[in-house]
């Protein structure tokens, strides 16, 4: 190496300290001691997975021991590997990522931190690389480990910095026994129990026979597909905007003709990044949950998420009962109709007048879904406006002595599900007269000639029209 300092310096300030991940190997040795001989102020954390017994607290306690001789920051932890395991549904490898990384990220807050250190080396960049090779990533996957990234599902604003991922592990060793920093073997890193053992012991040196530089080689693909990655992250947050109409803490609402115009590939970053915003904590989405995302019918996605095409928009959402209802009214109690103004759940209004004769009506007693004249004669008790009720059914005008159900008028209109339950309607103590927006009842039509109307007119959210 020319420089071996030279990646630490890209990601690391000397202003505030650096928590390092130490397990006592040569790897994490030389990471610890690197760090303090560039300058940087070192703590130390060691974590016991409880997989190795008295091992594994003898590791720790090798490294603290050190730690102590060097008056070095240390602190410790441990957690049960295997129940974690159990419990959660997780290989034993993710397991014990998920609680050392917790374990780290929590003391790195506690400490003030402004990064966590790990000693990943080009070989592990060659592993992991091959590793999501195997079972078959994208992009992301193939792009290897950044010298330093936000992992959000652990914390959202503190990194995890890898500066040694440009030595080899030949490097480290070497640093160790120059420098005479003692550093462990764990026997656990023989084991082919574990699939990144078994890539390291058995088929990293049966890919070096064709390419005997395959570690720098994947290193410099690895550089490679990372910015190209960067680039198509870029792509995807400009796209992102351009299809968002609106953000709330629970969904993303997009304009389904702008997505799509977008390729496929675009389409499915686009929800995989607004699933992220959505969820920071979220690790990843796959591509079964991806190929779901629909613009013309609603999808679960898992974690949680869902699509939900209506209209023009396709929601991203967390809870689908927390979206906007703009489209549609709505209404959640029971009002008499009084005359003036009154206004419902989502902002439409409903004016309520009462004429004394046909004046600006036409002959039906109608002008369009959304105005509407009641003959005085044809009402029965108090006339009330309210939310549907389950079997509602009423007599549309032009189908005399005939009623359909509520339902099947939403679904013959394509009212969204989710506006039916609190859609509202006009009744008096008989029947149904009017569902506002959609149709009037039978009962509106006069059989003589009446001199006293109700009319009322529903009103849209931010109609300029509007008293």
């Amino acid at each position: 190496m020319k420089d071996p300092a030279a990646l630490a310096r890209q990601i690391l300030s000397k202003g505030r300290p650096v928590l390092a991940a130490v397990s006592g190997g040569a790897d994490s040795m030389a990471l610890l001691c690197a760090l303090r001989e560039w300058g940087y102020d070192v703590i130390v954390a060691s974590f016991d997975h409880q997989i190795r017994g008295e091992a594994g607290t003898a590791d720790v306690a090798h490294v603290q021991n050190f730690c102590r001789r060097g008056g070095i920051r240390f602190v410790a932890g441990s957690g049960n590997v295997p129940a974690h395991a159990v419990s959660n549904h997780l290989s034993m490898e993710e397991a014990a990522r998920d609680l050392r990384y917790r374990f780290l990220f929590d003391q790195a807050q506690i400490a003030g931190a402004q990064a966590v250190a790990t000693g990943h080396t080009a070989e592990d960049q060659a592993e992991t690389m091959v590793m999501h090779f195997l079972r078959g990533s994208g992009l992301s996957g193939l792009k290897g480990m950044q010298a330093s990234v936000i992992l959000s599902v652990f914390n959202t604003e503190l990194p995890i910095v890898r500066p040694l991922l440009e030595w080899t592990r030949a490097d480290t060793v070497n640093y160790c026994q120059q420098k005479l920093i003692p550093f462990i073997e764990d026997e656990t890193n023989q084991q082919e129990d574990y699939l990144r053992n078994r890539i390291r012991l058995r088929l990293m040196p049966d890919l070096k026979q064709y390419n005997n530089g395959l570690v720098s080689t994947l290193s410099r693909s690895a550089m490679v597909l990372q910015g190209e990655a960067e680039l198509l992250e870029q792509l995807t947050t400009a796209k992102l905007r351009h299809a968002l109409l609106e953000q709330g803490k629970t969904y993303l609402a997009f304009d389904r003709g702008i997505l799509a115009s977008y390729p496929r590939a675009l389409f499915q970053r686009v929800i995989r990044m607004g699933s992220w915003q959505l969820l920071p904590t979220l690790r990843d989405i796959d591509k079964e949950a991806l190929d779901r995302a629909n613009l013309n019918k609603p999808a679960d996605l898992g974690a949680g998420l869902q699509t939900l095409p209506e209209n023009g928009v396709l929601y991203l959402t967390t809870d689908t009962g927390s979206l906007p209802t703009p489209l549609w009214p709505q209404m959640v109690d029971t009002r008499e109709l009084k005359q003036g103004t009154h206004l419902l759940q989502n902002g439409w209004l409903l004016l309520v007048d009462w004429l004394d004769d046909k004046q600006s009506t036409d002959e039906d007693g109608i002008k369009g879904n959304n105005v509407v004249t009641l003959p005085a004669e044809n009402l029965w008790g108090v006339v009330k406006i309210r939310p549907t009720q389950p079997g509602d059914r009423f007599e549309p005008f032009g189908m005399a002595h005939q009623t359909i159900k509520l339902s099947d008028l939403f679904v013959n209109n394509k009212v969204p599900r989710r506006y039916r339950g609190n859609f509202p309607v006009v009744a008096d103590d008989d029947s149904i007269l009017w569902v506002p927006g959609l149709r009037r009842s039978e009962r509106t039509r006069s059989s003589s000639q009446p001199t006293r109307f109700i009319r009322l007119e529903l009103v849209p959210p931010g109609d300029l029209n509007q008293p």
